[in-house]
């Protein structure tokens, strides 16, 4: 049987990698210091240069479609119902944004969000994933992201193509991001934007009655909860679970009950959450460890 192209140019500065299931989209550095609503704006009718840091000559509907050909599923942008006082949160699936250029010899590749900073906290924008809301259209039809050019944006609009999962205003007076000049290279620098999507099953491992490892980094009970919330946002609806008891790792069965009930708080019922070998509830203890009190909340 026949194997097409692994990498495929889809046009304006878009490349489809089938290899790594990712989207790479060309750009180059436009603002290094100030405030900001965009990590990435496309060059539209709405000017936004000044408050973003990379440009791209894509047109958001071309990486929209991009994104759908590697599997991506959009959902819906944020949104304020005055009529009824109520919000509509941004969800669709995650997508990890990162940023690949050249300094001197030497490629990098690093998260978008190490070229931002938290100006009320002025320190380093936490990591994150995006959300593939996907851009409203326009009163005529039109895709709403090509006329504002909001490809990546850091604040809410209802024409966003990918989004950050927890509100943002867009008001002047409340802009909660600035440009991490240390850390961009110089204007115009050539850089690809690198879109991949994530899986939406994250995976715990306990190492201990109050030791778990997500995405390579341990917490405690009292941190945990915020990480899964944080890790599923806008698209928890969908989301998988998987326990896993790491090599060496102990837990009583009362931990991984624990999980389970915080997993089902914040919104992941206890039929989307996959319990590997080791962590099944069976008259025993898991892993040898005594069973004792939960050193975290309790429900």
């Amino acid at each position: 049987m026949p194997v097409g192209p692994q990498v495929v140019d889809f046009g304006d500065g878009i490349q489809i990698n089938y290899i790594d299931r990712q989207v790479e989209v060309a750009g180059e550095v436009i603002l290094r210091e100030g405030p900001l609503e965009l990590f990435a704006y496309s060059k539209a009718p709405a000017p936004k240069e000044h408050e973003s840091i990379v440009l791209v000559r894509a047109r958001p509907q071309r990486v929209f479609m991009a994104l759908g050909l590697i599997g991506a599923t959009p959902g819906t942008t944020t949104r304020w119902f005055p009529d009824t006082q109520t919000v509509r949160e941004a969800s669709g699936d995650p997508i990890d944004v990162r940023v690949r250029y050249q300094a001197g010899r030497r490629e990098r590749t690093v998260p978008a969000t190490d070229w931002m900073l938290d100006a009320a906290a002025r320190k380093p924008m936490a990591a994150t994933h995006w959300i593939f809301c996907g851009s409203e259209r326009s009163e005529q039809g039109g895709f709403g992201a090509d006329a504002e050019g909001t490809l990546v944006t850091v604040v809410d609009f209802t024409t966003s193509v990918m989004a950050l999962p927890h509100r943002h205003s867009d008001s002047d007076e409340e802009l909660w991001l600035v440009a991490n000049s240390t850390e961009i290279p110089p204007i115009r620098t050539k850089v690809t934007l690198i879109l991949r999507p994530l899986s939406t099953q994250v995976t715990v491992e306990i190492e201990g009655e109050d030791r778990f490892r997500v995405d390579g980094k341990t917490h405690n009970r009292a941190e945990l909860r915020q990480v899964l919330a944080s890790r599923t946002a806008g698209w928890v609806d969908r989301a998988t679970l998987r326990i896993e008891l790491s090599e060496g790792g102990k837990a009583s069965k009362a931990t991984v009950a624990w999980l389970t009930r915080e997993a089902s708080d914040i919104g992941i019922p206890a039929s989307q959450v996959v319990k590997g070998e080791g962590t099944k509830e069976n008259p025993g203890d898991i892993g040898g460890a005594p069973a004792r009190a939960s050193s975290g909340p309790t429900r």
